[in-house]
């Protein structure tokens, strides 16, 4: 079986256009990874899926005088085959068709806060703010790993640490 060999064929579920699913799947891909059901994004509307629930790709291009037209440039397109290589991506750098990008950028697509993805364009809803609960669990567990490592500290007001030398004990 070759790379290129389709297997079942699809609809992307951003922008309508027919997909074809494509074994071997790269068992090591770590971004842009092709489904193994007939379901998911065109290569096109995966690369804008990838860039707007990237940070700081997406701050970057939301303010940019030129938006995603930022992306038609050469230096911007070769940086991302840098990106698609490290990340061992499934994806080859001539499936992706840097015009129909920026033309159907507009389009709806998910976008997520995670660890990679901490902003959202201002006209996105807000982060929430963690609950009571949630802040002190945050601060249990950083007090926890200073604890672990051995820093010293200190509290300085209700909600702030500050860090000194040697160890709480010798803070009291």
């Amino acid at each position: 079986m070759t790379r290129d060999k389709p297997s079942h064929e699809c609809l992307c579920s951003r922008c309508g256009v027919p997909c074809r699913m494509q074994f071997p799947l790269r068992p090591d891909a770590q971004l842009l990874k092709r489904s193994s059901v007939p379901t998911g994004h065109c290569a096109n509307c995966a690369v804008t899926a990838f860039l707007t629930n990237t940070f700081p790709c997406n701050m970057i291009i939301h303010q940019s005088p030129h938006g995603p037209r930022t992306l038609l440039l050469t230096a911007i397109q070769q940086q991302f085959v840098a990106i698609m290589q490290a990340g061992r991506a499934d994806m080859r750098a001539e499936e992706i068709d840097w015009s129909m990008v920026v033309r159907q950028w507009d389009l709806p697509v998910e976008v997520c806060l995670t660890a990679r993805n901490p902003w959202l364009p201002h006209d996105s809803q807000p982060r929430p703010s963690p609950s009571l609960e949630e802040q002190t669990r945050q601060r249990e567990a950083m007090v926890a790993e200073l604890k672990r490592i051995g820093l010293g500290f200190v509290w300085d007001g209700e909600d702030d640490v500050v860090l000194r030398r040697g160890t709480p004990e010798q803070d009291s």
